[in-house]
C-alpha cells in the first residue's frame, strides 16, 4: 500500500462508497450501495463482479491502479473486498443503504 494513503483510509472510503446510493450526490454518479444490496441476493458471477469493481475504481480514484476483487455469500449480508493483498469484510447489516 502507498504510505501516503493507508489501508485504514482506503477501508473508510470503501465503507462510505458502500453506504452511498448510486447518484447519491447531486451531479455525481458516486455510490453503488442500492444496486450492490440487490446484487448480494444473487450468486456472484464474473459479469456482476467486474461491474462492481469497475464502478468502485471509477468512484474511488485511489483504487484505479490497484488489484481489487469482491466476493459474497448469498444470505450472509457481508461482502469481502480485497485490495492488493489487504482483505476486509463489510457487513451490510450495519450499512444504511
Amino acid at each position: 500500500m502507498n504510505s501516503d494513503i493507508g489501508w485504514n483510509d482506503i477501508k473508510e472510503q470503501i465503507n462510505h462508497w458502500l453506504k452511498a446510493p448510486e447518484n447519491g450526490y447531486l451531479g455525481s454518479g458516486f455510490g453503488f450501495g442500492d444496486k450492490l444490496a440487490s446484487f448480494l441476493k444473487e450468486q456472484p458471477n464474473d459479469s456482476v463482479v467486474n461491474q462492481i469493481v469497475s464502478k468502485m475504481q471509477e468512484d474511488i480514484p485511489v483504487l484505479k491502479q490497484r488489484k481489487v476483487s469482491i466476493n459474497w455469500v448469498v444470505g450472509n449480508n457481508q461482502v469481502v473486498i480485497v485490495v492488493d493483498k489487504e482483505i476486509e469484510t463489510f457487513d451490510f447489516d450495519t450499512l444504511s443503504v
